[in-house]
């Protein structure tokens, strides 16, 4: 089906992330570009230029520079990803991580493990930044889930699309609301002013994550912040973000 020989190869390395240089299928051509990458950064394992050994800090340059930074087999976890995946519901973290780290895949598998684990997935909040990636994190939890039904009972949206559902919940909300901006405004302040539905809302989630926190800026790092106040003591966080992929070039 592909116009270049190159091109399964492509789509076989974007399925299977760095697990594919250890055992590349002979079928397929391996793309000149990674070949290339991989005579620098690699050692072959044998005469066939399939098998190689990648250094752990090879890998992580290799998955930045490919845009595979989240692509990871299952089962595949580090210790320090093990030591987010596996935190009690309770804890809050904050998850900085360079890019090649699998930080989406990580805040996959921890809302997997919390839901295998036994909390209610209606109790459980995900907010990312793009609706691509919030349906892309749906899928992927969902494949990681002992029930994959329960995916679509977690709460998995956009921030703005958050704020909406938030809005809608609100006994005093105004009859008109121009923009996704006033509305977040107004949630901020409601949050703060302890508005009863709202609170209420927030006091039911077990866990809240929140991926790509370093595109938070201004209202929208405020209403973050609000949230996370507002929520329940025992109420757990985790906040995955890595500064140096930031779109707005600038954080705090």
């Amino acid at each position: 089906l592909f116009d270049h020989p190159g091109q399964a190869g492509w789509l076989y390395l974007g399925m299977r992330g760095i697990v594919a240089f250890s055992e590349w299928p002979e079928h397929l051509a391996i793309p000149d570009q990674i070949l290339r990458a991989l005579g620098i950064l690699a050692i072959p394992e044998d005469d066939t230029f399939r098998r190689w050994d990648v250094p752990a800090a090879a890998q992580e340059f290799l998955l930045g520079w490919l845009g595979l930074d989240d692509v990871q087999a299952d089962g595949g976890a580090d210790p320090d990803q093990d030591k987010v995946i596996l935190a009690p519901v309770s804890a809050r973290l904050l998850v900085e991580a360079a890019p090649g780290s699998g930080k989406t895949w990580t805040a996959c598998r921890r809302v997997s493990q919390l839901v295998n684990d036994g909390v209610a997935p209606t109790r459980i909040v995900l907010l990312s930044f793009t609706r691509a990636a919030v349906a892309e994190i749906r899928e992927r939890i969902g494949s990681l889930l002992d029930e994959p039904d329960f995916a679509s009972d977690i709460t998995v949206l956009t921030l703005d699309a958050f704020v909406w559902r938030l809005l809608m919940a609100a006994e005093d909300r105004p009859d008109s609301i121009s923009g996704h901006d006033e509305a977040v405004r107004f949630v901020v302040s409601c949050i703060e002013k302890g508005e009863r539905d709202i609170v209420s809302f927030l006091g039911r989630i077990e866990h809240l994550a929140v991926d790509e926190a370093q595109d938070l800026t201004g209202d929208r790092k405020k209403l973050v912040i609000a949230l996370i106040r507002a929520l329940a003591h025992q109420c757990g966080v985790t906040v995955f973000l890595d500064s140096a992929q930031a779109i707005y070039g600038f954080t705090n």
